[in-house]
């Protein structure tokens, strides 16, 4: 359950240099985020919170896998304000002009693309359930998880990112614009731009992706299930069943990367977080490499300052 919150509440802009780390910081949220594209990570993290309704800036500069849950009995809506590229949000792709959302105590599965800036608005189902009689509607979580693929209406759409940008970046100069803004007013303006932004989107390619996730989360198990064997591409497209073109197919549409990449890349992360949790007086680099399946130590070492844009060794002493 959502807990109360104090009224406006504007939390200080933080920023980062490990994705994983930036999923730490939202609050009431449980994620874990896998850099996929290479390169040091840059992000930023802030949150307005106007009563219990929680409003989340958040940057990535890479291409990161969100995976995770939101507040508990809660809906959330993500609002994408600047992307390079095309991301994929469940069973649906995105672009600038689309907004998503997700059901109370759904697992968010999100794929960015890099320089992705987004507003997520998080809302106890008790406040739907009260925004249902206002909307004339006899419950919008029922309505919204039955058009899960949703389309921004262009003119309302954009004046709500502005709404929120506005109120991030309080453009005004007004050391008092937070204490003197009115609640309840800037609330209804936001509803009523939320619920007025949305078109029903008909998506003929959901079949499709659904089965391209499945495979891919298939070839995911697989790597994981024992982490220092390191299959071939060949031995997964058997495993799997499938050929090496549908394969690549596979992880280009719904990871927007290969397939050999995407699994280096998860092994990878994988080290990085060990790394973090790991004692340097008792634990070395090459003994959490290897059991990740990086025997050779230079290649990794190469490997890793590419993805994160530093050596392993520094990871493991910070």
């Amino acid at each position: 359950m959502f807990e109360s919150q104090p009224h406006k509440q504007l939390s200080p802009r933080l920023y980062f240099r490990d994705a994983d780390e930036q999923a730490q910081f939202i609050s009431g949220w449980d994620q874990q985020y896998e850099q996929i594209s290479m390169g040091q990570f840059h992000g930023c993290l802030q949150e307005l919170w106007l009563g219990d309704i929680q409003i989340i800036l958040e940057e990535c500069s890479q291409s990161v896998h969100q995976i995770g849950a939101s507040w508990s009995n809660s809906r959330c809506f993500i609002l994408p304000i600047q992307q390079q590229g095309v991301s994929l949000f469940r069973n649906q792709v995105v672009d600038i002009d689309t907004p998503m959302t997700l059901n109370p105590n759904e697992v968010m599965d999100y794929r960015t693309c890099t320089n992705n800036l987004t507003i997520g608005i998080a809302i106890p189902n008790q406040i739907m359930d009260a925004l249902s009689c206002l909307e004339e509607c006899e419950n919008l979580n029922d309505f919204f998880r039955s058009h899960p693929h949703l389309q921004g209406n262009p003119q309302h759409f954009n004046e709500l990112k502005a709404l929120l940008m506005g109120l991030f970046n309080n453009d005004s100069g007004d050391e008092n614009f937070y204490h003197t803004l009115n609640e309840h007013y800037i609330l209804d303006e936001i509803f009523c731009l939320l619920f007025s932004s949305f078109k029903i989107q008909e998506n003929p390619f959901e079949k499709k992706i659904y089965s391209h996730k499945r495979i891919v989360n298939q070839v995911k198990e697989l790597i994981l299930e024992d982490p220092s064997i390191t299959p071939s591409l060949t031995e997964i497209c058997q495993n799997v069943g499938v050929s090496k073109k549908v394969l690549q197919t596979c992880f280009q549409e719904i990871m927007g990367t290969s397939a050999s990449h995407y699994l280096k890349a998860i092994r990878l992360n994988r080290v990085r977080r060990d790394l973090k949790q790991a004692d340097p007086r008792t634990e070395s680099v090459q003994d959490i490499a290897c059991k990740w399946g990086f025997w050779h130590a230079s290649n990794f070492t190469a490997n890793y300052k590419t993805m994160f844009g530093e050596l392993p060794s520094e990871t493991l002493m910070h």
